[in-house]
């Protein structure tokens, strides 16, 4: 009974030293990108502009940047619409120039919770940890590409009144991304490249056994009559 009580607790202890040490790579992931995240939104603002041209032909962005408004760093973009689009008359006018701007923080979200999980995750080396952060940098790109372009488009077609199949898809990704979505895609990010980390240390596990040689899984038979086939 009283082993038992030990393997029942040992779980409980597991889960809150996760806790623990995710906690901790929290904050400090959190004050690295207090200090450090400006430079991670301009290095993706040029990535942000292509998309949002590539998302929406008609629009071109002329500039771009990062401006501190109140003490809070906003990204903004300038787009000139090429189509008709009604101002507050009700009048249309063609290449209408807007600002759209939002707060950089959304874009701190993925990589801190990525970054604090790769940190704190259970079972992993160093070497391991700087695969997981160097795959999860990939997924990080993928979802900031998306997000933001998509982010600032669907204000522009909320605040015009544009209404269009494309336009009502941005809508609704704009819904899901500001409840949860970006934090669903990050968790997901994370996971997939644990899931590749695990191939590779699979594969190289697997010794290279030949027909006649005792299967490596352990059975006691031969290698062509068990794992082989």
């Amino acid at each position: 009974m009283e082993s038992s009580g030990k393997l029942n607790k040992e779980p409980i202890r597991d889960v809150f030293r996760f806790i623990l040490r995710f906690v901790a790579s929290y904050i400090l992931v959190v004050s690295f990108f207090y200090v450090a995240g400006n430079l991670y939104a301009k290095m993706l603002l040029p990535v942000f502009a292509y998309q949002i041209e590539f998302l929406k032909p008609e629009y071109e962005v002329r500039s771009f940047g990062i401006e501190n408004i109140n003490k809070v760093n906003e990204i903004y973009y300038v787009v000139k619409i090429n189509r008709l689009v009604p101002n507050l008359q009700g009048v249309y006018r063609y290449g209408k120039e807007v600002k759209i701007a939002t707060v950089a923080s959304v874009l701190y979200i993925p990589p801190i919770i990525v970054f604090s999980l790769v940190l704190s995750w259970t079972g992993l080396s160093i070497r391991e940890r700087l695969k997981s952060a160097l795959i999860s940098m990939f997924f990080l790109v993928v979802i900031a590409s998306v997000d933001l372009p998509i982010l600032l488009i669907s204000r522009i077609e909320k605040g015009f009144g544009l209404e269009s199949a494309s336009g009502q898809v941005s809508i609704f990704m704009y819904h899901f991304l500001g409840n949860g979505g970006r934090q669903f895609f990050a968790v997901l990010g994370f996971f997939m490249s644990i899931g590749f980390l695990s191939i590779f240390r699979y594969s190289k596990m697997i010794p290279h056994a030949g027909r006649n040689d005792p299967c490596p899984c352990g059975s006691g038979k031969k290698y062509k009559n068990c794992c082989m086939s």
